[in-house]
């Protein structure tokens, strides 16, 4: 007698629509991801005369490498790592207080 046992048709269909669901988007997320890329180019592309367009490519840039610098900044803070402190780039540093307010050497640093 044997057969299949109970678990082969369920554990075989869900992975099927695992899989199918998985070809989607690795179908699909590029193609959105690139079709972003190129409306954003297009938009800084048609803006203005070549000297707007050069001010815009940089400030994309410097977006980008901000951007960068935080999530860096983020995981060195997660790994309890001790970083430079910049308001003006967005992090801020955590300031303990004593029982007299007083504040205390810091510890480490959180990103925002």
């Amino acid at each position: 007698m044997g057969g299949t046992p109970s678990w082969a048709i369920p554990v075989g269909s869900l992975s099927c629509i695992v899989v199918v669901g998985l070809c989607l988007i690795a179908w699909w997320f590029p193609r959105t991801w690139q079709r972003g890329v190129n409306d954003e180019a297009h938009i800084i592309e048609t803006s203005g005369n070549a000297e707007q367009r050069a001010a815009n490519w940089e400030r994309a840039r410097e977006t980008i490498r901000i951007a960068k610098e935080r999530a860096e900044m983020r995981a060195r803070v997660e790994r309890g790592e001790v970083v430079d402190v910049d308001v003006e780039k967005g992090v801020e540093q955590v300031i303990e207080l004593d029982k007299d307010g007083k504040p205390v050497m810091p510890k480490g640093y959180a990103a925002i």
